[in-house]
C-alpha cells in the first residue's frame, strides 16, 4: 500500500509521536524501531543548476526524460502539423512569418503558419493570450499591406492625370506588379476564416460556462472582433487597389472593341482556342482577363473574391463601352449588329457593388458617368423599334430607364 503524506508548510518534520510531557512538534508520525523522535525535516527550496532532484526533467513542464522522448516520438510520427514556440519568441516569429510573404513557393504559407500559432496558443498558452495574439497578427498584416501598397503605387504610376499607369500597356506586367497585393488579399482572407472559427468556439464556450465567465469571455470576443475588422479592412483595401489598376488597364483596351468591330458576321469565335487566334479588336481585352485569371489562380485567391473581382471587371467593361457609345453618338461609327453577343453586366457584380455606396465608383476612371444598364451595345435600328419589341428585348430595363435611353 502507498501512503501519501501531504506537506503544506515550507518546513515539514517527520518523527515518532512525542510523549505528552515532552516538547517538540512533529508534523507526520512514523512508527518503526529505528525512527527518531524528530527523524528528519524537509524544507521547500527552489531547484538550482546541478541539483540531482531535478536531473533530466524539463524545466518548463517537469516531465522526465522518458516522458519527453515518448512525446517527441509521437510528434515525429504524427501527420498533423504543429508549431511550438516559447512566449518570449512570439513577436520575432510573427515578424519572420510576415517576412516570408513572396519569398516562398507556398503562396498561403503566412496564413497557414499563423493558423498554427493560433492552435499553439489555444492548446498551450493562457486563454487570455489568444485575443492579444489575434490582434497582433492583424496589425502586422495591415502594416505589411500598407508598405506593399505604397511600393506598388509608385511602380504602377498612381496619380497620373487623365491617363493610364506606366505599365498598363502590358497586362502581364500589371499582373506581376499586383501579385504582392493579391497574395496578401488571399492570406488575409484565409486568416480571417481561421479567426472566425476560433471566435465561434469562444462563443460556444461562453454559452456553456455561464455567467461567472461572461465578463472575461465577452471582453476577449470584443478584442477578436476588432481584429477581424482590421483583417476585413485589409481585404477591402487590397481588393480596391487591385481592381483600380485592372480597370485602368481595361479603360485603354476597351475602345478597340468599337473601333475594329470584331463581332461581324464573318467572325467565328466559337472555334478560337488561343488568344492569338482572336480578332485584333478583342485580343487586348481578353489578354487582361486572362492575365487576371492566371494571377488569381497563382495566388490561390478565395473563390468568393475571384467571383467578385471578375464581377466588377465585367460590370466596368459593360459600363465603359456603354458610356463610350453614348459619348460618340450615332454620327460617329456604327454599333456592331451582333453586339448582343457580348455578355451583359453580371448580376453577380451588382449584388455586392451597390451596398458599398458611392465609394467604389471613385476607383473607376468613369466614376462620374457610370450607368448600371444591362445592355452595353445597342443595335443601330433601336430608335425605329416598337415599344413592345423594346420591352421584350430588354426586360432588365425599367420603362423609365428605357425612355431615358431613347430620349438621350
Amino acid at each position: 500500500d502507498f501512503v501519501i503524506y501531504v506537506m503544506t508548510r515550507r518546513r515539514h518534520v517527520f518523527g515518532r509521536r512525542p510523549q505528552p510531557d515532552k516538547g517538540g512538534y512533529v508534523d507526520t508520525f512514523l512508527s518503526a524501531p529505528d525512527i527518531l523522535p524528530r527523524h528528519c525535516c524537509v524544507r521547500e527550496a527552489e531547484l538550482a543548476t546541478g541539483l540531482r532532484a531535478g536531473a533530466f526533467s524539463c524545466q518548463a513542464c517537469g516531465r522526465s526524460l522518458q516522458e519527453r522522448q515518448d512525446a517527441f516520438q509521437a510528434y515525429v510520427e504524427s501527420r498533423e502539423p504543429e508549431l511550438r514556440y516559447r512566449p518570449q519568441e512570439e513577436e520575432a516569429l510573427l515578424r519572420e512569418i510576415n517576412r516570408l510573404q513572396g519569398a516562398t513557393t507556398f503562396n498561403l504559407a503566412p496564413a497557414f503558419l499563423l493558423g498554427l500559432c493560433l492552435e499553439h496558443s489555444t492548446r498551450v498558452l493562457e486563454p487570455s493570450h489568444l485575443p492579444r495574439l489575434v490582434t497582433r497578427m492583424a496589425q502586422l498584416v495591415k502594416e505589411a499591406v500598407w508598405v506593399k501598397g505604397e511600393d506598388q503605387g509608385g511602380r504602377l504610376g498612381v496619380g497620373v492625370p487623365h491617363g493610364t499607369p506606366r505599365c498598363c500597356s502590358r497586362p502581364k506586367e500589371v499582373a506581376a506588379d499586383l501579385r504582392p497585393l493579391m497574395l496578401w488579399m488571399a492570406n488575409a482572407m484565409e486568416l480571417l476564416n481561421l479567426v472566425q472559427k476560433k471566435v465561434l468556439d469562444m462563443e460556444k464556450e461562453l454559452d456553456l460556462e455561464g455567467s461567472s465567465h461572461d465578463a472575461l469571455l465577452s471582453s476577449d470576443l470584443e478584442t477578436c472582433d476588432e481584429a477581424m475588422v482590421v483583417l476585413d479592412e485589409v481585404i477591402m483595401s487590397t481588393f480596391q487597389q487591385s481592381v483600380y489598376y485592372l480597370t485602368k488597364t481595361l479603360y485603354s483596351a476597351l475602345p478597340a472593341l468599337l473601333d475594329s468591330n470584331p463581332f461581324t458576321a464573318t467572325a467565328d469565335l466559337s472555334h478560337a482556342q488561343e488568344l492569338s487566334s482572336m480578332p485584333e479588336g478583342i485580343r487586348g481585352t481578353l489578354a487582361i482577363y486572362q492575365a487576371t485569371l492566371e494571377l488569381t489562380r497563382e495566388c490561390e485567391l478565395h473563390p468568393d473574391l475571384v467571383s467578385q473581382t471578375f464581377g466588377y471587371l465585367f460590370f466596368f467593361s459593360n459600363a465603359s463601352l456603354f458610356n463610350t457609345l453614348m459619348e460618340r453618338g450615332q454620327g460617329q461609327g456604327t454599333v456592331p449588329s451582333r453586339g448582343r453577343q457580348l455578355p451583359p453586366s453580371p448580376r453577380v457584380g451588382t449584388g455586392w457593388l451597390w451596398p458599398w455606396g458611392d465609394g467604389i465608383w471613385g476607383l473607376s476612371p468613369l466614376g462620374g458617368h457610370s450607368s448600371p444598364w444591362t445592355s452595353p451595345l445597342l443595335p443601330p435600328l433601336l430608335p425605329q423599334a416598337t415599344w413592345s419589341r423594346l420591352r421584350s428585348d430588354y426586360p432588365a430595363l425599367t420603362p423609365a430607364q428605357l425612355h431615358h435611353l431613347l430620349s438621350h
